[in-house]
């Protein structure tokens, strides 16, 4: 056979009685005055915060605003930049084509026969002794 099963065996209920301390607390006496405010203990900022958060912010908003008039100033003058620099280019144009047309054969010949200047009907070439002669073209003419 088997060995019957253990019963649990209730533990008697707690007293109700408490046990007392061997010796009491001392009795504190009453503030005569309230309590006062400790110095650590007090609650906000310190007025030197606020001031020298003031100083700081106007600092910061001194120097935005100061950026954003530089950046403005930096964009009129690069819009004015641009501005000249289209009109010099126009300029540039106009002076190319002037100079083109001022140049041309046709025109120097008519400048030229205006003054009273004719063409050459003969065309003679002078060496001048001494000078050299180029070395690249021969001498007498033949070529072989």
């Amino acid at each position: 056979m088997s060995v019957p099963a253990r019963r649990i065996v209730s533990t008697p209920a707690a007293p109700d009685r408490v046990a007392q301390p061997a010796r009491q607390t001392a009795a504190r006496p009453s503030p005569s005055t309230p309590p006062q405010r400790h110095r650590g203990a007090r609650r906000g900022f310190h007025p030197g915060f606020w001031i020298f958060s003031a100083v700081v912010m106007a600092g910061l908003v001194i120097g935005v605003v100061a950026l954003h008039a530089l950046l403005v100033q930096t964009q009129y003058a690069m819009r004015s930049a641009a501005r000249q620099s289209s009109g010099l280019e126009i300029e540039h144009q106009m002076l190319v084509k002037q100079v083109a047309q001022l140049s041309s054969p046709a025109r120097v010949a008519a400048w030229a026969h205006g003054r009273g200047m004719v063409t050459p009907t003969d065309v003679v070439i002078l060496r001048i002794p001494g000078t050299g002669a180029p070395t690249d073209a021969p001498a007498t003419g033949a070529h072989g």
